[in-house]
């Protein structure tokens, strides 16, 4: 039985095989994608029987979904020793880092794409008696290693001598293998030779191979760099190209020198090759595995290489991204939290991990060459210093906050500007969007959140739904709005797709950093006018940390009125019902204010003004006896003055009318109600002088002496309607 262990079902259906396929093969290959099959299917002791063959996904536990208590490492030793003791046991490790194949015994190595593209065919030998890991490993052709060794071998037979300047002008570089017959060419050319260690698991990886360029290309310059299309534990991998892509996208005095690749398979061989296409660029040549190709090389006229046409030649060659990445949203990921991270001068583990990707991984160095990010600017503190008032508290959701961003955010947020920041991200693996969502609900509740910083994609099925509505970070913006329209919701994505950005403002996003990508990384100066955007954008949408506490008293007013309908009195509950249709008018005038418009500030003062004037248009009757009175209960309505310089309430006597066109003003009604009807003030009657307050500050931008009103102000009537309707009565 063949045990696939792989957590990423959605990289195999992107290779074609999904679900069905794999039941047609049943019998012979057992698919498995988390710790929790293992342990529930007791594969454990299903899997470690001669004849079986492990594939593994090197990263499988990396996951917190997947966590197991050993680390990665002694992981794949155990497997590896297991291997070597059950006979007829086979462990295939396996990753979309990996770039080069390698069969040792019973134990492979090999990147994710080989693996599911030759899977079919190492299916229908097995089926056919025939379990031999080449197959897998190499496909139909599974003996091109043995060809093109024997290749080699005649090659190094046949190296004719014929070299006329043995000791040329040009300075030149030869870059051997342990397998060449190539001992020397020309006297005073520079030597090495590639060796692989268990410092790499004797494999091609990137990180040898920056490691060689840097060791080899970095302090001496030459003229000519001679490398050999072969070389590494597997011929057909033809490293040799991907080695001349390497020295274009190192930052090195070498790397646009000619690069001549030397060997003995022709153009037909490598044109299936990912890295083909840098045969298409600029001083880049195969050559023959012959000494006088060397010779004839060195004497070749070049065109001058001159640096500003570098990223348009490394633009012909298409390389797509590695597939241990999710998709082009994990690397625009990691690219902007190295550009980051690099800008402010921060720093953790995991950003290392990052930067050590970025400045190691082929795919990385091909984006920086295509798109230059040299000398980011650094960014001091006092340009990512914000102003703010009170304490807000500040929530980062997203499910791979842990990666970078948390610490980047950290030295921004809390570092420089000592705001209160948390986050959340381990503890979405594992939940479903709805648990999500309501997980997140509970936090920012519980935690009295005033701006929620928000990713787009917090569970791995928004990355393949074709329907907006049900990723999880619009639905979580659509909850968190529902709980309070006042929480501010700064999204920050990768996402730049137009619908998307329209869709997320329609639910109520106040504003959008998009996470800068390659694509977007346009100028050196890009990273740090997106920083300082954050930073200002951050700063402005903290001013609005009023709302919050706004739509809280509104709900709090509405929950107040709505206890208070009274049977038997419909008089009364129609004019509560009327209050909370006021309230809902202020909620929507509170949803629209715009601290660049007074008038929108103006409109909800006016608008709870107007909820106050319902009391009076309530509660006060007039007599024949030209008195007023209050309620049901007909208290005598008494009138009230406020000697302003004393905050002193005054009291009138009654207020009798002069008239029948006279009638009491608005505050000498309230203040009425608040000190004999609701008795809300007691002395030394402060409600009562916020009442004048309140009326002066009316009545003056009635009459064009007060320009607008401000948020103090809005908090000082929102206070009162929330003391007028605690004590409201029949």
């Amino acid at each position: 039985m063949i045990y696939l262990i792989d957590d990423k079902k959605n990289r195999q259906i992107d290779f074609g095989w999904d679900e069905g396929r794999f039941i047609t093969c049943k019998e012979i290959v057992t698919p498995i994608y988390s710790n929790q099959e293992i342990l529930e299917n007791n594969y454990t002791e299903k899997i470690f029987l001669p004849g079986n063959t492990l594939l593994f996904h090197e990263s499988f536990f990396d996951t917190l979904t997947n966590h197991h208590d050993k680390t990665a490492i002694e992981i794949r030793n155990r497997l590896t020793k297991i291997a070597k003791e059950i006979n007829d046991f086979k462990v295939v490790y396996f990753s979309g880092s990996k770039s080069s194949r390698r069969l040792d015994g019973n134990v492979a190595f090999m990147p994710v794409a080989s693996l599911y593209q030759h899977l079919g065919v190492f299916l229908d030998k097995v089926k056919a008696g025939d379990a031999n890991l080449n197959y897998l490993l190499f496909g139909e052709n599974y003996k091109i290693e043995e060809d093109l060794l024997n290749k080699l071998i005649k090659a190094n037979n046949e190296i004719d001598s014929g070299i006329r300047n043995n000791k040329p002008e040009s300075k030149n570089f030869i870059a051997q293998t342990l397998q060449n017959g190539i001992e020397k060419i020309f006297d005073n050319a520079q030597y090495e030779t590639f060796y692989l260690d268990e410092t790499y698991n004797n494999e091609v990886t990137d990180e040898y191979l920056t490691k060689i360029i840097n060791e080899w290309f970095s302090k001496e310059e030459y003229d000519n760099l001679f490398i050999p299309i072969c070389f590494g534990p597997t011929l057909s991998d033809y490293n040799g190209l991907r080695f001349a892509l390497h020295v274009r996208c190192s930052e090195t005095t070498n790397r646009l020198k000619n690069i001549f690749l030397y060997g003995f398979v022709d153009y037909s061989s490598l044109v299936e090759s990912e890295y083909f296409d840098i045969l298409k660029t600029k001083k880049v040549n195969l050559i023959d595995y012959k000494k006088i190709a060397f010779q004839k090389a060195i004497e070749t006229s070049f065109t001058s290489y001159k640096s500003i046409e570098l990223a348009s030649e490394i633009r012909k060659i298409k390389l797509d991204p590695p597939k241990n990445y999710e998709d082009n949203h994990s690397i625009a990921n990691e690219w902007a939290i190295y550009l980051w991270s690099s800008a402010i001068n921060t720093s953790d583990s995991d950003i290392d991990k990052i930067i050590g990707n970025v400045n190691n991984q082929l795919y990385f160095k091909y984006l920086k060459t295509i798109n230059p990010v040299n000398n980011i600017p650094n960014i001091k503190e006092e340009q990512i210093k914000i102003k703010y008032s009170g304490e807000p508290k500040i929530l980062y959701i997203d499910d791979e906050a842990e990666k970078g961003w948390y610490e980047v955010f950290c030295t921004i947020l809390h570092d420089t500007n000592n705001l209160e920041f948390q986050h959340i991200d381990g503890e979405l693996q594992g939940k479903t969007r709805d648990e999500i969502i309501k997980f997140s609900i509970e936090k920012i509740e519980s935690e009295d959140i005033d701006l929620v910083l928000l990713d787009f994609r917090l569970h791995p099925d928004d990355f393949n739904t074709k329907n907006i509505q049900e990723i999880t970070g619009l639905k979580l913006l659509r909850e968190i709005k529902k709980s309070n329209p006042g929480i501010r919701v700064i999204i920050f994505s990768a996402t730049n797709k137009i619908w998307n950005l329209i869709e997320l403002q329609n639910a109520g996003a106040d504003a959008f950093i998009i996470k800068e990508s390659p694509d977007t990384s346009v100028s050196t100066n890009f990273t740090k006018e997106t920083i300082e955007r954050f930073s200002n954008i951050l700063q402005e949408q903290l001013k609005y940390q009023f709302q919050k506490e706004l739509f809280l008293d509104c709900k709090a007013i509405k929950g107040i009125l709505i206890n208070k309908y009274v049977d038997e009195n419909e008089a009364y509950n129609v004019f509560i019902k009327t209050l909370v249709r006021q309230i809902d008018i202020i909620q929507s005038s509170i949803s629209l204010i715009n601290l660049s418009k007074s008038v929108t500030i103006d409109i909800v003062f006016l608008a709870c003004y107007n909820f106050l004037e319902l009391f009076k248009g309530y509660y006060l009757t007039f007599n024949k006896d030209y008195r007023y009175y209050l309620g049901f209960e007909e208290e005598l309505l008494i009138s009230y003055a406020v000697n302003n310089s004393k905050n002193e309430v005054i009291p009138n006597g009654e207020f009798i009318a002069k008239n029948k066109f006279d009638s009491p003003s608005w505050f000498v009604t309230l203040a009425g109600l608040f000190i004999h009807y609701f008795e809300v003030s007691k002395p030394p009657f402060s409600e009562v002088v916020k009442l004048k307050r309140i009326a002066d500050k009316r009545n003056s931008y009635i009459h064009s002496d007060k320009k607008s009103f401000d948020i103090n102000e809005l908090r000082l009537i929102f206070d009162t309607l929330k003391q007028a309707c605690a004590t409201i009565k029949e």
